[in-house]
């Protein structure tokens, strides 16, 4: 996965805990110690040229790590259930952020309203239903603080696409 925070700043994480990252466009890379030792990362976001959220992928635990020292140390960020992996991570402003979540064969969108502290599973309140699905891989949002998401991946029978709108 890659996300680049400007044009000078842009993370990069993979298999075998691989992060880099660049603070002059690409010039030179970065090789830093990713979060745990043979984790393969599949999901990134370059928050500032500091601070960055990386999740784990295939044969993870469905852990979500945050760095504010640009890899030096990794904390782990509490979610709601557990999960086997990330697809997408996406802030839409310093507070709205979003992740596609896999666990039991079927992906959860997450939504944060405070940083990436804490964490809920969309869509939310009384008229929420879930949409059977195996995963949602990508994530788009109209505008920060409209609470529409959009996500897409592949449905529950694994032969058709699916696309979700929350609100």
């Amino acid at each position: 996965a890659v996300h680049a925070f400007n044009t000078e700043n842009v993370l990069a994480v993979g298999n075998s805990n691989a992060v880099i990252y660049t603070s002059n466009g690409g010039a030179t890379w970065e090789s830093v110690t990713g979060p745990a030792v043979g984790l393969h990362l599949a999901a990134c976001w370059m928050w500032d040229s500091k601070t960055w959220f990386v999740g784990e992928g295939a044969n993870g635990l469905g852990r979500l790590w945050l760095t504010t020292n640009s890899g030096i140390t990794w904390t782990q960020i509490g979610l709601p259930a557990a999960y086997l992996r990330f697809d997408r991570i996406m802030f839409v402003s310093e507070a709205e952020g979003y992740i596609s979540a896999r666990a039991g064969g079927q992906s959860y969108i997450l939504r944060t309203i405070t940083a990436g502290y804490e964490w809920v599973v969309l869509p939310q309140g009384k008229k929420g239903v879930s949409l059977a699905n195996q995963y949602l891989r990508d994530i788009a949002v109209t505008s920060p603080f409209f609470n529409t998401v959009y996500a897409a991946g592949l449905a529950s029978n694994g032969t058709a696409g699916v696309a979700l709108r929350m609100s």
